[in-house]
């Protein structure tokens, strides 16, 4: 199979899945398969996965917006791969939690592009949340737990990087307030999650 072929395969198959899961408004999606599907095309030399935009972003809130659908799709997935993996019930509530946060955030952020820049954006996984998703799924109960929590502090450390170097070049007042938010609310998940991890 061509890399063309396998790209625009497993576009439309991460496509179908993101519509199923956003005409139920209080089902999170299912991603389960995820993981398996989309890790080899991203991390073997197939160039650059994330958002497969068409076009060049007009301007830093739009290219910052792409990003950071990407990079919350990448929770959502990782979140439904520890759920598959029978983690501890405290493990459990803060893949829930962080699955229905992100989600509800990334319907935000797609209906931006859609007002702002009469874009619909399809969600990829980065390559960085696929190695993410890789360690967490070579594991199982409370290994997998464990495994998810540490990978979600790096996820966040991520995103405050990707917000820190954004923020002086963001324009509309939305997506400012938004970025800021984003920074708070992970810095706190960050410290507790590293709290949870030394107990």
């Amino acid at each position: 199979m061509g890399r063309r072929s396998l790209m625009v395969g497993a576009g439309a198959m991460l496509m179908a899945t993101f519509s199923a899961c956003s005409s139920r408004d209080n089902a999170a999606p299912d991603t389960s398969g995820m993981a398996a599907m989309a890790t080899p095309a991203q991390d073997t030399g197939m160039g650059p996965m994330p958002g497969m935009d068409h076009t060049p972003a007009r301007d830093a809130d739009q290219e910052f917006t792409r990003m950071m659908i990407d990079h919350h799709w990448g929770m959502i997935v990782m979140s439904d791969s520890v759920l598959a993996r029978n983690p501890p019930a405290d493990v459990r509530a803060d893949a829930e939690m962080m699955r229905s946060m992100q989600r509800a955030e990334l319907q935000q952020m797609t209906g931006m592009l859609k007002a702002d820049y009469a874009e619909d954006k399809m969600p990829m996984i980065m390559p960085s949340s696929t190695r993410m998703i890789r360690d967490i799924t070579s594991k199982t109960g409370g290994e997998a737990g464990k495994a998810f929590r540490e990978n979600v502090i790096a996820h966040h450390e991520e995103a405050i990087k990707m917000i820190d170097d954004y923020m002086a070049r963001l324009v509309k007042p939305a997506i400012r307030q938004m970025a800021a938010t984003m920074k708070k609310d992970q810095a706190r998940e960050i410290a507790e999650l590293k709290s949870k991890l030394a107990r």
